[in-house]
């Protein structure tokens, strides 16, 4: 039986700080050895994820953007699924009024009102073209991410432009912040595909996730775990909860137990 483990980032893999710790990385490196697939699930983009496999010291599929980019262990790019420029633009005009962040990229380049120095640490600017201004034109494709920022009291509103333009909304939680992406793309979306291509088994799959849009993937898993940390209460009554939190090798700890390590 083909065996994987399916990783959320933010709140799972990584510490509060955005570390991953020691016995977590010695434990998949051990499963990985082991012939186990280990396969990051993340809404960050391919140049946030390659720095964490440099300190796994493997290859590994990663899946971005939540599921809009799937990249294979030799560094090929499976799919990508970018989002209509035209909604991005409905959804700017209409809510640009109350908007106080507004950030898109493509593979080179992040228009943005502004720079943002909270989501640089998610989508580092490092490398990329900037080009900052309200007025800020986007491209007429491959846009995979876009990001947007408003008081809590017009996030109703927000969702409401959103899904009126044509994307699913998704707002960060404990957080100002929220995310629109492409209906039928999403975490879970993307680790089918996967299962399809390196026939993976149900019962030979180990996943941990820890906010709502980790909710599809892990029900793929045949042994899902909501960490101990997650604050998503629909997360919390649907898997079982991880012994240890997110910033105490949570996900090391369970696959420890759980596989015998």
């Amino acid at each position: 039986m083909n065996k994987a483990v399916v990783i959320d980032v933010d709140g799972t893999l990584l510490s509060t700080r955005g570390r991953m710790g020691a016995k977590t990385k010695s434990a998949l490196r051990y499963l990985h050895g082991k012939g186990y697939l280990v396969i990051l699930n993340s809404g960050r983009p391919r140049r946030n994820l390659e720095p964490l496999l440099a300190q796994l010291g493997f290859a590994s599929p990663l899946v971005c953007y939540n599921g809009a980019e799937c990249i294979d262990q030799d560094g090929t790019t499976l799919f990508r699924h970018d989002l209509p420029t035209r909604g991005l633009r409905q959804i700017y005009e209409e809510a640009k009024s109350f908007l106080t962040s507004f950030a898109c990229e493509d593979e080179t380049t992040i228009y943005a009102m502004m720079k943002d120095s909270y989501l640089s640490a998610y989508f580092p600017f490092a490398g990329m073209k900037l080009s900052f201004g309200a007025a800020t034109p986007l491209p007429e494709s491959g846009i995979m991410a876009c990001l947007l920022r408003c008081p809590h009291r017009h996030d109703g509103r927000l969702e409401q432009i959103c899904t009126r333009a044509g994307f699913d909304y998704r707002h960060w939680t404990s957080s100002t912040y929220s995310e629109v992406c492409r209906k039928g793309v999403d975490k879970a979306s993307a680790l089918r595909f996967l299962i399809d291509k390196y026939h993976l088994e149900k019962d030979g799959i180990y996943g941990f996730g820890d906010s709502s849009n980790d909710l599809g993937f892990l029900s793929l898993c045949g042994h899902p775990y909501c960490m101990a940390s997650s604050k998503n209460e629909a997360m919390r009554n649907a898997f079982p909860l991880t012994k240890k939190g997110n910033s105490e090798d949570g996900v090391a700890f369970e696959l420890i137990e759980v596989l015998g390590l």
